[in-house]
């Protein structure tokens, strides 16, 4: 329905992820009007900024959106005489310091809380019984209770960053979606029907817990992360690896950890299938090469690592993923011998997209049948005044599908000729391309850092 929505330009993508799908959209001015007329009417959604617009409503409210702009006190929107008990759900939006007592909307099901100055008390919170959906934007001030275990209901609780969570959050049987930075969980073994996790924090929990972890097998979203390296940080990546090996229906992890983590390289598959289709490590943390476990994502479609180099066993493994979309990769070592991505074991049939972050340019080279739907191609890299690392890569118009080349350079010492240089190459590169595709160049006068000196 959502696709022939915008197929319809009744809705507007206006963001897409790796696989073009759409994630963010909007709608014209006109087709929003139409839209609060038809929820008015309907009784689908109500739209509140003055006490007098709910005093005058003559039927039940459902959905309920409150804005709290112009009011120094939430209380004052919600009238004595004012029963709120048909509300099932409720946002609070704008810029006022209270919130309403939530003990006024005893049978709500959905609480979002967007009030970026506002104190929210949530005393009332564990006698909402019926509740199932509760999110608190990470710039309001609030604390949870002591206990939250009435809440046998609640599915999705989302908190952004929060610091003493409930211990007795592991007996809620129902909740499936959980992101509460990163906390303690004594006990998550017992959560089985959680499908969506972030973060986990490998430093602050015990070895327990992260042993508890692959207990979580309905898991499809985990994020990782790791504070200040404990002493047993090995020990521990060791237990993660055990973990994550039994967890068959993950499809996205992301690993924001901290130096080399080759101790997930052995990593062993699950019984079935790995189900991966996202996987990402953020640029704190890094291995030695190409993991061979990789080569087994055969549903992986966003790709993003950072390697110390690049073999051409690693080139391979890659090259065989059937529907690699997205690749992005960050090379740590300076690379001082050839890159050849060709059609030997693999193609890269699927990619879209290559983002690679490598010292020079020079040494890549795309031969011919390789990546035959890539459209955008990103380079990122450092270069010096006296060398000659600002050349184009080789190859480029074998790319037949490419739509862009965009280039990132660190200048840091270079001289004017050499960047004159640089792009007069990549532009001569991309003129032997023959769709001629758009090139972007952007020079930094400082290097940038996240390369290798």
């Amino acid at each position: 329905y959502f696709n022939e929505l915008v197929n319809r330009s009744l809705i507007q993508p206006v963001k897409f992820d790796s696989r073009g799908s759409v994630t963010k959209c909007r709608i014209h001015d006109m087709m929003l009007d139409l839209i609060l007329l038809k929820s008015a009417e309907e009784n689908f959604f109500t739209i509140v900024d003055d006490t007098r617009a709910i005093t005058g409503l003559d039927y039940k409210i459902r959905r309920l959106s409150i804005h709290l702009d112009s009011l120094s006190n939430g209380q004052a929107i919600l009238p004595r005489n004012t029963s709120m008990s048909h509300v099932r759900s409720v946002m609070f939006f704008g810029s006022s310091e209270s919130t309403p007592d939530l003990l006024e909307f005893k049978f709500l099901r959905v609480l979002f809380i967007n009030l970026p100055r506002a104190t929210v008390d949530l005393s009332g919170l564990p006698k909402l019984y019926q509740l199932r959906y509760l999110r608190i934007s990470r710039i309001c001030l609030y604390q949870l209770p002591a206990q939250i275990r009435a809440l046998q209901h609640l599915q999705t609780l989302d908190l952004g960053r929060c610091s003493n969570i409930p211990s007795d959050i592991v007996q809620l049987p129902h909740l499936m979606n959980l992101n509460v930075g990163s906390e303690v969980f004594d006990g998550i073994g017992k959560m089985k029907s959680l499908q969506h996790l972030c973060a986990f924090d490998l430093a602050v929990n015990t070895i327990d817990n992260i042993e508890n972890i692959g207990e979580l097998t309905n898991l499809r979203y985990l994020f990782i992360s790791c504070g200040p390296h404990p002493e047993d940080t090995e020990r521990r990546v060791d237990v993660l690896r055990s973990s994550l090996g039994k967890l068959r229906n993950l499809d996205n992890l992301l690993v924001s950890m901290r130096g080399c983590i080759d101790g997930l390289m052995p990593l062993s598959p699950p019984p079935t299938p790995y189900r991966l289709e996202r996987f990402v490590m953020f640029r704190n943390c890094w291995f030695s090469r190409i993991p061979s476990w990789i080569g087994e994502l055969h549903n992986l479609g966003e790709l993003q690592l950072q390697v110390c180099e690049l073999l051409n066993d690693g080139v391979g493994i890659l090259s065989e993923l059937p529907v690699l979309v997205h690749l992005d990769m960050d090379i740590r070592r300076a690379v001082d011998k050839m890159i050849a991505i060709c059609a030997g074991r693999g193609t890269f049939p699927a990619l879209k997209r290559f983002s690679l972050q490598i010292s020079s340019m020079t040494y890549l080279d795309f031969q011919a049948g390789v990546m035959p739907k890539l459209q955008r191609l990103e380079v990122m890299h450092n270069m010096s005044g006296s060398d000659q690392n600002g050349a184009a890569p080789a190859g480029i118009e074998h790319l037949l599908a490419l739509e862009e080349l965009s280039a990132a350079i660190g200048c840091e010492g270079a001289t004017e000729p050499t960047k004159r240089s640089t792009e007069s190459a990549l532009r001569s590169a991309i003129n032997m391309h023959p769709s001629h595709p758009r090139v972007t160049i952007r020079f930094f006068r400082r290097n940038l850092k996240f390369l290798p000196e």
